[in-house]
């Protein structure tokens, strides 16, 4: 307001002065002259640059000091000036295994470790880690962090160590149809009859055999491979004809590779001449814990096949079980998984994915697996065990160390001993 003032009260003196000095030219003697250089006439000139002096004048510093420049920008438009930008710094976030889904503030960023392309301001933040099969990992980080390197904690129960397993030996579930048959094991005669559970028997190779009276079964022999502290199975079909292919597997991609046939043990070693069965007619490799899925394409006399190796998308599986705690067999290769857990590694195509446990019968589901995104796990499996009737069996002598023998066949083990489900 006092810089109003001050710029009305010189605009009404420079009106003044200005009709003050037009007088004054009107009086100047006729005989005076306006001229140029050094004849000009002083009177004029000096009436000449009062007049300059009103309307152009120096700027008026109201504060008595000498006047400082205005930036034009500030005359122009009163615009103020930019704000500093916020700084930002890179934060790579690293994970063992890779693959989780980041989040920050609760926020996903759409982003998968490892990630070397997150920005963050200088403030703290809630960082965390998402994969299936393993535990949440969240922390607090600045930008000074200099980076996140977490090892994530697995889910996945893991198989004991060999000397904490729960039972040594291991047994066969073998069914038939019709019942009723006789069981004979390694050609040792049992007192049982199917469907029986035979426990007590010694990791490997087993041949098992039925008979009975008015039973006519095509195939009365067939081997089964048997695991510790796990239960497998075996069926025998009187109504039904033999439907096995014996055939030669070979490959030069898995030459060496351990593989199945149908989902079902035995091991063999890449090439190995096999029996198969023409209803399903898949093998499974395992190479580098990948289990490969390859499905058998019979043609011309089908004694041979080759297998050639293809590009394959991976998958997991979520496998539960009542109960809890079960082995897990993925196409007749023993895990060191147990229930509940995380398949991964599973190729697309055909599987049967098996579960075991003393005192109870095992289950098995086959499954073609389609792999799907990596947010989510490919395919969901529960399976329920019903129980078998069975109770532990001590062993001991005087002295110790005498060999245990079961159904005729020797278990490998010595006294004392306990089976604990037999």
């Amino acid at each position: 307001m006092r810089n109003k003032i001050r710029e009305d009260r010189i605009s009404h003196m420079q009106a003044a002065v200005l009709v003050l000095l037009m007088a004054g030219l009107m009086i100047v003697p006729a005989s005076a002259s306006v001229t140029a250089g050094e004849n000009e006439n002083p009177v004029i000139s000096a009436i000449l640059d009062m007049i300059g002096m009103i309307f152009d004048p120096e700027p008026v510093n109201l504060a008595g000091n000498e006047s400082t420049p205005v930036p034009e920008e500030t005359l122009a438009g009163n615009e103020s000036l930019p704000e500093p930008e916020e700084k930002v710094y890179d934060l790579p976030v690293i994970s063992e295994p890779a693959g989780a889904m980041i989040y920050l503030d609760n926020i996903s960023l759409k982003e998968r470790t490892p990630c070397t392309t997150l920005s963050v301001d200088g403030e703290e933040h809630t960082l965390r880690l998402e994969l299936d099969g393993y535990e949440t990992y969240e922390t607090r980080v600045r930008a000074e962090s200099g980076g996140i390197n977490a090892e994530l904690t697995s889910l996945k129960t893991q198989a004991a160590p060999p000397e904490e397993e729960f039972s040594q030996t291991g047994g066969v579930y073998i069914t038939s149809r019709p019942y009723g048959a006789t069981i004979y094991v390694d050609n040792k005669k049992t007192n049982s009859v199917t469907p029986k559970v035979l426990s007590g028997l010694k990791a490997g190779k087993h041949t098992i055999k039925l008979k009975g009276e008015g039973l006519d079964f095509v195939v009365e022999k067939q081997n089964i491979w048997i695991e510790k502290d796990s239960i497998s199975t075996i069926f025998f079909d009187a109504d039904l004809p033999p439907d096995d292919w014996k055939i030669s597997i070979k490959s030069d991609d898995y030459r060496g590779c351990s593989f199945t046939a149908d989902g079902q043990t035995p091991v063999y070693k890449m090439p190995a001449s096999v029996e198969i069965s023409t209803l399903r007619s898949f093998v499974t490799i395992l190479r580098n814990g990948n289990y490969i899925s390859e499905r058998l394409y019979l043609t011309g006399d089908g004694s041979e096949v080759t297998i050639r190796e293809k590009d394959k998308m991976f998958g997991e599986i979520s496998l539960d079980s009542e109960p809890a705690g079960a082995r897990v067999f993925v196409d007749g290769f023993k895990t060191d998984y147990r229930t509940p857990c995380i398949l991964t590694n599973i190729s697309e195509g055909q599987h049967i994915i098996r579960v075991s446990k003393m005192g109870y019968l095992p289950e098995e589901e086959e499954i073609n697996l389609m792999p799907r995104s990596q947010d989510e796990v490919d395919k969901s499996i529960s399976l329920s065990m019903e129980p078998y009737t069975h109770g532990s069996l001590e062993v001991t002598s005087d002295p110790a160390g005498a060999a245990i023998y079961i159904h005729d066949r020797p278990t490998g083990l010595k006294t004392p001993y306990t089976f604990p489900c037999i």
